[in-house]
């Protein structure tokens, strides 16, 4: 399939003209938690409220996993009026079977079950993440819609618009935190979930708008009459896709049900939310490039050379500041200041801070790898991948919980995020150097790209 809208020679401008839009939608959803958790830290107990409210986060975010990739599929797929017809149908149906499973999962007494029980958790921390995983019920359906949507955007060059919906999402998140804060002052794990939730459902419905005059243009296109879409093809495109989401986000709840088990598990539980939201700042600036490295690399792959070199000097200057800033004493500042942490809780946060300065270059191998593999077609390695780093993660965790190998249960953690990332970027080396090799990206004659 023909990169969409691909007319002018790739080189670091058009990908950085193509990149900062998307970049920019990245790190407004990562200003969203650091505020909103700065404000939970500010309310009333707040290491239970941040504990409850990272609980409840984790859960939304594994029935949320599954439509994370429809931007890309969106991207790829929709071309004329039936197709997008049918992806928009399958994401609805897609939307509305998670959103049933997430809601047989909230009944009070399974979920008591699963967070007393399973994860351990103590009484009143399962209580308050209960209500805020009820608040944040409407998730999964709204960001499979707005994902979908800015699929069609970006196949029509119109990024900008993505940004322009996460600011919508923002500011639809910080009004209603601000008004209870002041106003009424509920549980923080509560107004943490409705602040979230309205943030999402005003993205999603606006998403629909921005979108309107693209389905206009789709509408006045012919059908296809090769390879037209189907419901059957969409699903052997798409669950691969989906299945990569689930076994990537099902890694923090996994750290969570080993978390409550490994040493300082209530502190642990406090700090990790903001560690893994800082970390999530520096790596939002390279997750766009897994769209932007399909789209542009080419059916021949003539534009890896430039998108090489582009990803290599972003992941160098993202391992950078984030040393500066999380290995010197701007350190202090930026967790009592910006997330509100006590100087106890930043102090047993340094530590495995110091670590995460890896993750954001590790995370951008591995999107770099991926989106060559996916541009390729090779999208069972992936998925092997991402097995291969959840598994890693347990065994790491597991360590931690049950052999006490790490001071504490956020070092542990940090660390099994770092392992298991390197071990996919492993595991994806072989097909990977394949792909290059079968493409030619390893000749150094004229016209091939000069391999890594």
């Amino acid at each position: 399939m023909k990169s969409p809208h691909l007319k002018t020679k790739v080189n670091c401008r058009t990908i950085f003209r193509a990149w900062l839009p998307l970049t920019a939608t990245w790190l407004l959803m990562a200003l969203e938690l650091p505020f909103v958790q700065g404000i939970v830290a500010r309310s009333q107990r707040p290491e239970v409220n941040l504990a409850a409210l990272g609980v409840a986060f984790s859960l939304i975010l594994i029935f949320e996993s599954p439509v994370f990739l429809l931007t890309s599929a969106s991207t790829a797929l929709v071309e004329d009026q039936s197709s997008y017809r049918k992806l928009r149908n399958f994401t609805l149906a897609l939307a509305a079977f998670l959103t049933l499973i997430l809601g047989i999962l909230l009944l009070p007494s399974l979920f008591s079950f699963l967070a007393v029980k399973i994860l351990g958790l103590r009484a009143d921390i399962a209580l308050a993440a209960h209500q805020a995983a009820l608040l944040l019920l409407p998730v999964p359906t709204f960001v499979a819609y707005r994902r979908f949507n800015q699929g069609i955007l970006i196949r029509h060059n119109l990024a900008g618009r993505v940004a322009a919906g996460a600011l919508i999402r923002l500011a639809a998140m910080a009004l209603p935190a601000i008004i209870l804060y002041w106003w009424c002052r509920p549980a923080g794990a509560t107004l943490g979930a409705v602040a979230l939730s309205s943030g999402m459902i005003m993205e999603g419905l606006a998403s629909r708008l921005m979108v309107n005059s693209s389905i206009s243009n789709l509408h006045k296109k012919p059908p296809l009459i090769h390879s037209p879409l189907t419901y059957t093809s969409t699903s052997k495109f798409y669950f691969p896709l989906a299945l990569v989401g689930v076994i990537t986000t099902a890694a923090q709840p996994l750290i969570t049900f080993f978390l409550a088990r490994a040493p300082h598990p209530v502190e642990s539980l406090a700090v990790l939310p903001v560690i893994n939201s800082t970390t999530f700042f520096f790596t939002a600036f390279s997750l766009s490039l897994q769209e932007i490295i399909i789209a542009h690399l080419g059916d021949k792959h003539e534009g890896y050379r430039a998108l090489r070199r582009f990803a290599g000097r972003l992941g160098i200057l993202l391992f950078a500041v984030l040393i500066l800033l999380l290995c010197t004493p701007l350190a202090k500042p930026w967790f009592v200041h910006l997330y509100g942490l006590t100087l106890e809780l930043t102090y047993f946060a340094l530590t495995p801070a110091f670590l995460t300065p890896l993750l954001p270059l590790l995370s951008l191998l591995t999107i770099w790898q991926r989106a060559v593999l996916i541009r390729s077609k090779h999208t069972f390695s992936v998925t092997t991948a991402s097995l291969a780093e959840l598994t890693t993660i347990a065994l790491v965790m597991f360590g931690a919980a049950y052999l006490e190998i790490f001071s504490s249960g956020a070092t542990a953690a940090v660390t099994a995020s770092i392992t298991g990332r390197a071990m996919a970027v492993l595991v994806l080396l072989r097909d990977y150097s394949q792909v290059r090799k079968a493409f030619n990206l390893t000749d150094n004659s004229r016209g091939a790209p000069t391999a890594s």
